[in-house]
């Protein structure tokens, strides 16, 4: 809608100044469609820039999951490093025990917190934060494509006092 407001904007711009045969509706219709001008393009340059018409959204979730490994120590989460310095790790677990197909990582900012309880469940906590349009965004800049624009990913893992979180390093 706000592109075809800029589009309308700069063709009555330009229909007043040729056209307008009198000043006052020469000067009038520039005025006018000049200024609709200007607060479309201002409006574009504050959502790209300041995300006018859009709300902060965070969306959390909870999944328990199981061990990816059992031994006779007890359960394992287990961290693979990608990088050298650890701050890329990739975790093993499962959904469901009868799960056999792998779950892609996301690029993200990773917890694990050890509960001090025994017998609790581990579960996995993701936290989107994202900028998502109003209602009168969507109708005002549908088809800029960011709608749902994340702003921060995050995982948190929540464990049992009985796991043990096991590093592995991959070169």
């Amino acid at each position: 809608m706000i592109l075809f407001i800029i589009i309308v904007s700069v063709i009555g711009l330009f229909v007043s100044f040729v056209y307008g045969r009198k000043v006052v509706w020469r000067a009038l219709g520039s005025m006018a469609f000049g200024l609709l001008l200007i607060g479309s393009v201002t409006a574009v340059v504050g959502n790209d820039t300041q995300h006018w018409a859009m709300n902060h959204v965070i969306t959390q979730r909870q999944t328990v999951i199981k061990a990816g490994q059992e031994t006779s120590h007890g359960p394992l989460l287990l961290a693979v490093k990608l990088d050298r310095a650890g701050h890329d790790k990739a975790y093993v677990y499962k959904t469901n025990m009868n799960k056999t197909k792998h779950t892609n990582p996301e690029t993200t900012h990773v917890t694990v917190h050890q509960t001090g309880q025994r017998n609790s469940v581990a579960t996995m906590t993701t936290k989107r934060h994202e900028w998502r349009y109003s209602s009168l965004g969507k109708v005002m800049f549908a088809g800029l494509h960011n709608d749902h624009q994340l702003i921060s990913n995050s995982v948190g893992y929540s464990i049992p006092s009985t796991w043990h979180v096991l590093t592995i390093q991959h070169h």
